[in-house]
């Protein structure tokens, strides 16, 4: 009967979906792989319906699959949040945190917020995963995650950090070559390496100084959807480039990069945090994210 469903079962086969493999998720559980197996086996009888089709190296979900882990994993979230907060009042913060976060602040800031994090609260886990691509809070079962720029999605609870923009930069050999002369009309005659996830023949930027604003139009020889591909460009003197601040300015500092046009931006784009509705958070998950609101606002100034 499905009363008599085993939840650890289902535990066990949403952590294989997420997984990708029954490998990743035994790694996962700290569980042999040949257990593994044979939960999702006693699930698939209990239940009198195949829900993975196995081959020797890959898997993929039957209809009935995929219906079952997007019924079944915001309950089990909720039911762990629940069990959380029954803990919390009297025991340290313990449990997992799940969250996604884009190239730029997760390969430059995250490894000392996680490892300052966990030394205050040994008995949590976190699973970080970094990378520009949109990922689906619900479907991924992501804690949170964190994204630059204009997020519209009312089914989510948002929290602003603050706003950044970009600022040009070039190596010195890159100016020196065009005869130190960089303004608006120069820029145009320089080789610039643009932000983009997609291949740019032309591009329109949009740039402030206070309330003044200006549009650049830029014929882009390189794109990337990864400021540190562009920052090596810029220092190899293949073009100039527009970086977020944090990304530039220690190579600003020691000269190896130069702003141009140091007083204007391209427009600011928010920082913000985004985590599923729930009637409520769970101690662990609001702890870090104030944790983490604190040192990327340290990070943005």
């Amino acid at each position: 009967m499905y009363s008599d469903i085993d939840l650890n079962r289902l535990r066990v086969f949403k952590e294989v979906v997420q997984s990708g493999s029954f490998s990743k998720a035994a790694l996962n559980l700290r569980q042999p792989k040949s257990r593994v197996s044979r939960h999702i086996s006693a699930l698939e009888k209990d239940l009198g319906i195949q829900l993975i089709y196995r081959t020797t190296r890959q898997f993929q979900l039957t209809a009935a699959g995929t219906d079952l882990f997007l019924q079944s994993s915001p309950l089990l979230n909720q039911l762990r949040n629940t069990l959380d907060q029954v803990r919390s009042g009297s025991e340290e913060l313990s449990g997992s945190i799940r969250l996604s976060v884009p190239d730029d602040i997760g390969i430059s800031l995250m490894g000392q917020v996680t490892k300052d994090f966990l030394r205050l609260h040994p008995l949590i886990r976190i699973d970080l995963h970094v990378g520009n691509l949109l990922v689906d809070l619900i479907r991924d079962s992501f804690d949170l995650v964190v994204r630059v720029g204009k997020v519209r999605d009312s089914t989510m609870i948002q929290k602003k950090l603050g706003s950044v923009g970009l600022s040009f930069v070039a190596s010195p050999a890159l100016i020196q070559k065009h005869d130190r002369i960089i303004d608006f009309q120069g820029l145009k005659n320089l080789p610039f390496l643009a932000f983009s996830s997609q291949n740019t023949r032309s591009l329109m930027i949009k740039i402030r100084k206070d309330n003044k604003t200006q549009s650049l139009s830029l014929n882009p020889i390189f794109s990337s959807n990864n400021f540190f591909v562009l920052r090596e460009l810029a220092l190899a003197d293949v073009g100039f480039t527009a970086l977020p601040p944090y990304i530039a300015k220690d190579f600003i500092k020691s000269g190896a990069l130069i702003p141009i046009l140091p007083d204007w931006q391209t427009e600011d784009g928010p920082i913000q945090i985004l985590m599923p509705q729930q009637k409520e958070v769970p101690l662990r998950i609001k702890r870090f994210v104030e944790f983490l609101s604190e040192r990327l606002t340290e990070y943005l100034t």
